[in-house]
């Protein structure tokens, strides 16, 4: 799930067949962070569309992930999405509950 969230042209059908065939959405985070931070800093926007990742964050979210999910170097997925990602990304979280008035960690 973690490779299908970070490569070229990531697409929501590709999370959902390897989900069909028994992939665990949740388990894909690193060291048992939220799976949104696999999303999180995407690296190949030239193959994606603003509809396509607009789907991806919704699956994630529908599946338990959390605009707000603690990272003990970022703070928040939320806060992360800042600091690595797009202003769509950020966007996307935002408009799914992303607080920004949260502090990192020393």
């Amino acid at each position: 799930m973690q490779a299908a969230l970070e490569a070229p042209g990531r697409r929501v059908d590709h999370l959902t067949r390897l989900m069909a065939a028994g992939a665990d959405l949740a388990r894909c985070g690193i060291d048992g962070e939220d799976p949104i931070f696999c999303a999180i800093g995407y690296a190949h926007h030239a193959t994606v569309t603003p509809e396509s990742e607009r789907a991806i964050f919704d699956l994630l979210f529908r599946h338990g992930s959390s605009p707000n999910a603690p990272s003990d170097f970022f703070g928040t997925a939320t806060l992360a999405s800042v600091l690595l990602g797009s202003a769509d990304e950020v966007g996307l979280m935002l408009d799914a509950g992303g607080r920004l008035d949260v502090c990192r960690p020393a």
